[in-house]
């Protein structure tokens, strides 16, 4: 699936004919490499209940702690033709977010195998409130574009953390994979609209 999704950011990115859609079209390149090092932790566990530790284990949780609150919200502010404010401030919570997670990693982190799921673990303070912060950062500046494609992101992306959250534990490693697959082609199918000039409101 991480290859997959990384060719689906190669196309978008060839596709961009705005210098300003090209960080946001090359997003799912990321998604596919944090596929791909998850793929090397389940080749390095030893079985359920195995605890991997190491470089694979560092950068996936680099990428998704450190990197995408901030990136995701940045990136979309990039590429958006019409800025609302509500989205700058939604995007500042990554700053904080991300701070905090740096700190909780800073010791080392680790991942265990649950058998049909990856569990990553930083100790990370307050992890509540941390996880609404990321939510927010990530998602609210989608669900507030004046662009319909950017709201449908934003609703893929709230629907695939309820989902995640709701879900039975052994079939969170399946959701976020097919999230991340979808999001990636939402975001071609934007690439491919704003390359014709549309307006906000249409593409």
């Amino acid at each position: 699936m991480g290859g997959v999704i990384t060719g689906i950011g190669l196309v978008g990115i060839g596709l961009a004919r705005d210098r300003r859609d090209i960080p946001l079209a090359a997003l799912p390149v990321l998604l596919g490499v944090h596929q791909l090092i998850e793929s090397r932790i389940w080749n390095e566990s030893a079985g359920e209940g195995s605890v991997i530790r190491g470089p694979a284990v560092v950068a996936w949780t680099a990428i998704a702690f450190l990197i995408l609150p901030v990136l995701v919200p940045a990136v979309l502010l990039r590429a958006e033709r019409r800025r609302r404010r509500v989205q700058y401030l939604a995007a500042l919570l990554g700053l904080p977010v991300a701070a905090v997670m740096a700190y909780a990693i800073r010791s080392g982190t680790f991942a265990t195998d649950r058998g049909h799921v990856m569990e990553y673990g930083a100790g990370i303070p307050g992890q509540s409130l941390v996880l609404a912060g990321y939510l927010i950062a990530v998602c609210v500046p989608f669900l507030t574009s004046p662009e319909r494609t950017m709201r449908e992101l934003g609703v893929a992306l709230v629907l695939g953390a309820v989902a995640a959250t709701a879900a039975n534990v052994l079939a969170f490693a399946s959701i976020w994979c097919a999230l991340a697959a979808i999001v990636s082609l939402i975001i071609v199918r934007r690439t491919v609209h704003a390359s014709r000039h549309l307006p906000p409101e249409q593409i």
